[in-house]
Formats: C-alpha cells, sequence, structure tokens
C-alpha cells in the first residue's frame, strides 16, 4: 500500500459544471466540434461552446419540463434545435 501521508495538502473541489439531473441525450454540431448540447432529466438543455469547460443552460424561461429525453440539431440549419421532454431512464 502507497504512503499517504503526502496527500494531506489536497482538497476536494468541484471541476465540473453545476446543471441538474442526469445527463440523458448528447448531441453536437459537426462543423462545430466544441459545441455539444446536453439534456438532462432535472434541468433541461445545456450548451458547451468550448468542449465541455463550461456549460450554460439554455433553456431556463422556455421549458417548463425538467426532464429532457432527446437534443438534436437541425442539419439545414445549426440555429435550430429540436427537444423533446420526458426521460428515457426514468427513476
Amino acid at each position: 500500500m502507497p504512503d499517504e501521508a503526502w496527500m494531506h495538502w489536497l482538497s476536494y473541489r468541484s471541476i465540473g459544471t453545476y446543471r441538474g439531473g442526469r445527463a440523458t441525450t448528447v448531441t453536437v454540431i459537426p462543423d462545430q466540434p466544441y459545441t455539444f448540447f446536453m439534456g438532462t432529466t432535472g434541468g433541461g438543455v445545456w450548451k458547451t461552446i468550448d468542449g465541455g469547460t463550461s456549460w450554460k443552460n439554455i433553456t431556463d424561461g422556455f421549458i417548463t419540463v425538467g426532464s429532457i429525453g432527446a437534443v438534436e440539431v437541425a442539419p439545414s440549419d445549426p440555429n435550430v434545435i429540436y427537444v423533446g421532454t420526458g426521460s428515457a431512464s426514468p427513476r
């Protein structure tokens, strides 16, 4: 077993985004490899433009249900996003 005494200076920190619920769906814009959309069971749809380093909720105030089960970007226009509600993996 390794000596763990050197680890006394370590502390826990959150390195992920604060978001609600499980991620149930993810999609990407093919021409924008660092842009992703994530649907969650309790927090709507989130968008990142930096490969997941930071996320912004894009559905607050627009969608009143919590669970998102599908997200898709229109092939003809990346500014059009289709969102399906519900969760494919209910508790």
